[in-house]
């Protein structure tokens, strides 16, 4: 946060769109403007939603906007609660109740991160929700984005469709609407999906990705063929 501050700073830049390498940008900068007009804050990332007791306490900037100013305070934010008796406490009892219950986790960047939005939640925009039928994917090996479980899966991750070549997403509920997602958040060993996904122009090096993709799905389906016969 600290080096891109810098750079907003030295190129006079007022506003940002983050976004971390694993997450593929579905939609151009303009149509992300417009669908978020009326409710795009002075910042905003992905925030889960959590029981009111949960110590869970997380939320993710791998996608994520800043204003300059917004920028600036986060990033005197980590610096101060690492440093002051009173987030030095809430870290202490996060940290705790991991042990306690024994929990995975424990306390990250993202901690930090949640703990500056819930003193700033009115300044800044959860991309997690769906404001109406958009939405941005916390991770796409699972149902889940704002709610547990909010969208249906198939094979392990979130069912992707192509709408007139925009990805879209399946609610889990009654209603089995569509909802847009801008952009997919290809986490950890779902990185080699990402070449599935990718519809734009060709680059350096894309020529030998595709031709692996190729490869590993005929191999599958050689594997199939052989053991149905």
């Amino acid at each position: 946060m600290v080096y891109l501050l810098q750079y907003m700073r030295s190129e006079r830049v007022q506003s940002v769109l983050h976004l971390d390498s694993d997450v593929l940008l579905c939609s151009s900068l303009d149509e992300i403007r417009i669908k978020y007009s009326n409710t795009m804050s002075d910042c905003a990332f992905l925030i889960p939603r959590e029981d009111d007791n949960s110590l869970r306490w997380f939320a993710s900037g791998h996608i994520s906007f800043w204003t300059i100013d917004l920028l600036e305070e986060i990033c005197s934010f980590c610096l101060n609660s690492l440093c002051q008796g009173e987030y030095q406490e809430l870290y202490k009892q996060k940290w705790n109740w991991h042990l306690t219950n024994q929990t995975p986790g424990g306390i990250c960047d993202m901690t930090t991160l949640y703990l500056f939005w819930r003193e700033r939640e009115a300044r800044i925009t959860n991309l997690a929700m769906n404001h109406n039928g958009n939405v941005f994917d916390l991770a796409v090996r699972t149902g889940s984005n704002y709610y547990e479980d909010e969208y249906v899966t198939q094979s392990g991750k979130k069912e992707i469709r192509f709408i007139d070549r925009h990805p879209c997403l399946r609610c889990n509920d009654e209603t089995r609407s569509r909802v847009r997602v801008h952009a997919l958040h290809f986490q950890g060993a779902a990185k080699q999906d990402f070449p599935y996904y990718y519809s734009g122009n060709n680059f350096k090096g894309k020529t030998l990705t595709d031709m692996a993709v190729r490869f590993q799905s005929g191999r599958r389906k050689l594997r199939a063929f052989l053991k149905s016969n």
